[in-house]
């Protein structure tokens, strides 16, 4: 049958890959231990048919983040990021295991609760990076050819997205991050979501659904201070969030309007700090205030021309094949 078409909008949401643009330097953050780096050495170098390496080392990492030792258990979900984003060549394939290892994906979940503040950032920097260009999503966009050559041609049918937040304890765990964590994995939480809601209608649904995370994000947009660069990716996954129809009913009648996005364009440059970062939070408030109540005529698009403008810029580095924040 026919596809719906997305809202206008839909096509500029903020898709993030991992990147550590703006992040501030943490001193506990360590990086993973030589046995677990000499492991993926060695199995890259023992398999060399690009398959059952990838799926040992999965299950080798699942095994380390299981482990008592929260120390160990962070190195590992460092490690799982480090493997399943766009620099490592063989990322694709690496996500492809981790889309079939409900294992992998019920230690994730379960280190989000975890005691460790560590294990709880790279829990969640682990799973932004997994649900990054979701290989189900991309495999009914994209020419097959694409996603043969990506080594991710057997994942089509995957929805790694849904898989993800629809995990037993997945949610739970977010939304405690969402709320209780540090600033640090508070955005890296929010991350997820904005990646998950990015490429998954069914895992907008069932985001939105969830008792009490739409209040988690929201409060985050009223933070100040350091949490900045948090509030910018919760208005990111509102904006995400409000492309599928089905979902926004839910966010309109969360008044995420005007208890998230409004004080988001109210927030002055001078106090954000980065000034695309603030450029790019501002759009994604537009954008997303344009999905809820853009028919409105006393909607926010009359009001903020210059957030058109950062807009306009979106598109035109989009029409380049490039990213601009």
């Amino acid at each position: 049958g026919a596809k719906s078409r997305l809202p206008v909008f839909s096509q500029l949401q903020s898709l993030d890959s991992g990147s550590d643009r703006g992040s501030s330097r943490r001193s506990d953050r360590s990086s993973p231990t030589n046995s677990i780096d000499s492991l993926t050495n060695s199995i890259d170098s023992m398999h060399t048919d690009g398959s059952v390496a990838p799926r040992m080392l999965i299950r080798e990492l699942t095994q380390k983040m299981a482990s008592k030792d929260e120390s160990k258990a962070a190195a590992a979900a460092k490690k799982v990021f480090d493997i399943v984003r766009e620099s490592c060549p063989t990322w694709r394939q690496n996500q492809t295991e981790i889309c079939r290892s409900k294992e992998m994906l019920s230690v994730l979940a379960k280190l989000l609760l975890a005691g460790s503040e560590r294990c709880r950032y790279e829990a969640c920097r682990a799973l932004g990076n997994i649900a990054f260009q979701n290989p189900g999503a991309l495999g009914q966009a994209l020419p097959a050819g694409m996603m043969n050559a990506s080594g991710a041609a057997d994942a089509q049918l995957t929805d790694i997205c849904h898989t993800i937040v629809s995990s037993q304890g997945m949610m739970d765990g977010l939304k405690y991050v969402l709320r209780s964590g540090t600033c640090n994995s508070k955005h890296e939480a929010a991350r997820v979501i904005n990646n998950c809601a990015a490429y998954s209608p069914a895992a907008a649904e069932l985001i939105v659904q969830y008792d009490g995370v739409v209040d988690a994000l929201k409060c985050l947009c009223g933070q100040a201070g350091r949490a900045q660069r948090t509030r910018a990716k919760a208005v990111g996954a509102f904006n995400c969030l409000s492309t599928y129809e089905s979902v926004r009913p839910k966010l309109v009648q969360k008044k995420v309007v005007e208890e998230a996005l409004l004080p988001a364009l109210a927030q002055r440059k001078k106090t954000f700090g980065d000034g695309d970062e603030y450029k790019a939070m501002r759009a994604d408030a537009v954008m997303a205030s344009a999905n809820l109540v853009g028919k409105q005529e006393s909607s926010v698009l009359a009001s903020e021309p210059d957030a058109f403008k950062t807009v306009m810029k979106c598109l035109r580095y989009g029409l380049e094949g490039q990213v601009w924040a």
